[in-house]
């Protein structure tokens, strides 16, 4: 029990600390609007004494008042009280309504600035940590956790007026009645007690909705995005158990939320009634107080039980979020602590070449995937990375475009070294298509601009280079026309034409093209290819590629095994040559051909 109670305060002095992260000087505001507010409340109760007791009362609380009263100059009639507790409840419910307002701006700003803050570290994070997020943990994540964060806050807040409220009336207590404030005590550390413990209830729901949530966004994702194939395979039912499973898991955990919360409220009232009941017997009954004090007395106990237990309702509402409160804040710090190096000498264009010098990559301590790699790519030439799957590809390029950072040696471009150039320059001089094209659910116009601010003819102009602007005048809307999820409404060589324009749009110092063509048929393979032909020696194209047909007119082929460059030259020159992995490459696919 002891436990319990001293673990709330660690609990919100852990939390403030966290939600000034966000308010900075706005929660102190907050407070010192919920401090005047208190006293003004407790005020103006305290007139009422003057106005309910007798005037030949002599006892300490007669007393009191007298000398308050008289202190403020103020004449202990209904004359000159009356007007006083009105114009003192009319500020406080000015201040009432001050606060709650910059609460609910303080509770709208805080996902704002958090999802501002999640989405800049994930751009900036690192790339292997994108890598092993999954996408519905993200989405859930930014969706809905982070709306819950606003809930939370806004509980969280809502303790500070019944806290200031319990202090500043339990202090008028003390002063009028010593013996009221030592019941008054007594009934708190039960109404704390009882949070200590539902608190304690919700805590644990909370963590399993937010943990169940991330698992439920990400199973629907993959139920989406693999609905073709699970259709085809009868898996769907697979599927639909995980998800039944996870929604029983969630339903269990909010059972107990709302199980603790109707607990603390249930015992409320009861728990109220004893301690009048006993107050009433003792005051009126063993003591013969006069029912005029005694009023006064009892308002202040009945203000203080009800604001125990609107700060018990207020704190189980803040428990009850705590799971996605906590799940949001480490989150932010984990995205936040992946943040990938970037230097600062920006990126003007290349002009002479990029250049690779003893370059190693891990994955793994134990799994080496590029070793001891030496390369120069020519500014405005075409070279193309060959070799079977596994050899190290695709996480070349990877390091060329500082995407993956090596664990030894360097990238240069013009002689400057890739950690040194500034990212945000580089990569928007750079185009990027890959095997399974990046569509939006949107106009053809608009996934080729990306929404930039562009001309008409600047689009079709692009179009026109990637060999697109015939399929694309010949539908029905034209560029208007719209694609559906991921170009569903497309076929394979039109999804890939459109991301080709959308890249050259960007007029790129550098093309990467990754397995572009692998799963086209030969007539889209063609198109592409004529593409590719129609920009050689205007920038500088890096081809991965499996479909060897593709990299015929390339001005270099680098053919990897096992991590390294183990040949490299001119196609011909690399087909005639006896015995050469190429050699065999090219022989492969011929015997595969139809």
């Amino acid at each position: 029990m002891i436990g319990l109670i001293s673990e709330l305060p660690r609990t919100f002095v852990r939390h403030l600390r966290a939600f000034r992260r966000y308010t900075a000087h706005h929660m102190l505001v907050l407070t010192v609007l919920n401090i005047v507010m208190s006293w003004a409340e407790g005020l103006g109760l305290a007139l009422f004494f003057p106005l309910l007791g007798a005037s030949n009362q002599t006892d300490a609380l007669s007393t009191s008042f007298s000398k308050v009263l008289h202190y403020l100059h103020i004449s202990p009639t209904p004359a000159a009280v009356l007007p006083l507790i009105v114009i003192v409840f009319v500020v406080k419910g000015a201040l009432s309504l001050a606060t709650l307002s910059y609460q609910g701006y303080l509770a709208a700003r805080i996902p704002l600035q958090l999802r501002r803050e999640i989405v800049t570290s994930l751009r900036r994070s690192d790339y292997r940590t994108i890598v092993g997020t999954n996408a519905g943990f993200v989405s859930n994540l930014l969706v809905n956790e982070v709306n819950k964060v606003d809930y939370g806050f806004t509980g969280f807040v809502r303790t500070f007026a019944p806290v200031f409220n319990i202090a500043v009336f339990s202090a008028i207590v003390l002063w009028l009645d010593w013996s009221l404030t030592l019941v008054c005590g007594v009934m708190g550390f039960c109404a704390i007690a009882i949070i200590g413990i539902t608190g304690r209830i919700a805590q644990r729901a909370s963590r399993v909705l937010a943990r169940e949530n991330a698992l439920l966004s990400g199973l629907l994702i993959q139920l989406v995005q693999s609905f073709k194939y699970l259709r085809a395979t009868a898996g769907l039912g697979v599927f639909q158990s995980k998800i039944g499973a996870s929604a029983e898991r969630s339903a269990r955990a909010e059972f107990h939320n709302n199980t603790a919360m109707a607990l603390s409220q249930s015992v409320a009232q009861p728990l109220m009634i004893v301690f009048l009941a006993a107050i009433l017997y003792y005051q009126a009954v063993v003591h013969d107080r006069p029912l005029g004090s005694l009023f006064v007395l009892l308002l202040y106990f009945v203000r203080i039980m009800n604001e125990l237990w609107a700060l018990q309702s207020n704190w189980q509402s803040f428990i009850g979020y705590l799971g996605s409160i906590e799940m949001v804040y480490d989150a932010a710090d984990s995205y936040g602590g992946s943040v990938e190096h970037n230097g600062t000498q920006k990126f003007d264009g290349l002009k002479e070449r990029i250049s690779l010098r003893a370059l190693s990559f891990h994955y793994t301590p134990e799994r080496e995937v590029l070793h001891d790699v030496n390369l120069a790519i020519a500014r405005n030439s075409t070279v193309a990375f060959v070799g079977e799957s596994g050899s190290g590809k695709s996480t070349l390029v990877d390091v060329i475009l500082g995407t993956l950072k090596p664990d030894s040696g360097e990238v240069s471009y013009d002689g400057i070294s890739l950690d040194k150039l500034d990212l945000d320059t580089l990569r928007p001089r750079v185009g990027y298509v890959a095997q399974d094209s990046t569509l939006f659910d949107d106009t053809i116009a608009n996934n080729i601009a990306m929404w930039a601010d562009v001309t008409q003819s600047e689009i079709a102009a692009a179009a026109r280079a990637a060999k697109a602007a015939e399929f694309i005048e010949a539908s029905p809307g034209g560029y208007a026309s719209m694609i559906g999820e991921r170009g569903v409404r497309l076929s394979g060589g039109q999804r890939q034409r459109i991301a080709i324009a959308r890249e050259l749009l960007k007029r790129p110092d550098i093309l990467v093209l990754d397995e572009a063509t692998s799963a086209l048929d030969s007539e889209s393979e063609r198109a592409i290819q004529q593409s590719i032909e129609a920009l050689s020696g205007q920038l500088t194209i890096l081809i991965i590629a499996h479909r060897l047909s593709t990299i015929r007119n390339c001005d270099h082929v680098c053919v990897l095994h096992d991590g390294r460059i183990v040949e490299e030259g001119a196609y011909d020159e690399l087909a005639a040559r006896a015995g050469s992995r190429f050699q065999r490459l090219v022989q492969l696919q011929d015997l595969a051909a139809p």
